[in-house]
C-alpha cells in the first residue's frame, strides 16, 4: 500500500467545481477506529447541502461523503478481520471527519456493518442509505397523514420501505 490516497476534496462551500480530486495521506486507524478500501459510495442530497454550506457542523476542508462500501484495510482494535466487506454511514461521515468520497476512510468501528455479498460493488455502493431511507420513513413512531407520501425514485427502495414498514407492523399502500 503506498502511503497516499486519491479523495474529493471540498475546501468551502461552492458550487461542482469547488470539488477537487487531489492526493491525501491514507488516514491512521487508532484503535476503536477502522480504515475501509473503499470500493463505492453513494451520491446524497446530504452531499449538496454540505457543498453548498447549508450542512451543519462541518469544518473545512473536507472529504465528503456520509456513506461507503468496502473491505476492512486495518482494525488496530481487532472488531474486523482485515478483507472483510463493511458498509459505514453517516454519525459524522464527510462532515465532522473525512467520508466516503476517496480511496479509503477511517470511521469509528461502532458505526461499521460487516457483510458478505456477491453483489457488484456499484450496487453495494447505493445500499447503505437506501436502507437507512427506507427503515427511516417506515420504523418512525409518529402517525404520518393520509395525504403523506414518500416518493421513491427506485423500485428496490420501494420495496425496501415497504419490507421494512410491514415488518414494523405498519399498513403500507404502494401504488
Amino acid at each position: 500500500m503506498t502511503d497516499t490516497m486519491r479523495a474529493v476534496v471540498l475546501d468551502a462551500p461552492g458550487p461542482a467545481s469547488a470539488l477537487t480530486i487531489r492526493a491525501l495521506p491514507i488516514p491512521t486507524a487508532a484503535p476503536g477506529w477502522v480504515l475501509i478500501r473503499v470500493k463505492a459510495f453513494g451520491l446524497n442530497r446530504s452531499e449538496l447541502h454540505t457543498r453548498l454550506g447549508l450542512a451543519q457542523g462541518v469544518t473545512f476542508p473536507r472529504v465528503l461523503g456520509i456513506e461507503a462500501v468496502g473491505v476492512v484495510a486495518r482494525c488496530p482494535g481487532g472488531e474486523f478481520p482485515a478483507g472483510q466487506q463493511v458498509a459505514a454511514m453517516m454519525g459524522g461521515m464527510g462532515r465532522v471527519f473525512d467520508g466516503g468520497y476517496a480511496e479509503y476512510t477511517c470511521v469509528p468501528a461502532s458505526q461499521v456493518i460487516a457483510f458478505r455479498s456477491e453483489l457488484d460493488w456499484s450496487t453495494l455502493g447505493a445500499v447503505p442509505e437506501m436502507l437507512q431511507t427506507s427503515y427511516a420513513a417506515a420504523s418512525g413512531d409518529a402517525v404520518i397523514p393520509i395525504d403523506h407520501v414518500y416518493r421513491f425514485d427506485e423500485i428496490v427502495e420501494a420495496h425496501t420501505a415497504m419490507e421494512a414498514g410491514t415488518a414494523a407492523g405498519k399498513l403500507v399502500v404502494i401504488t
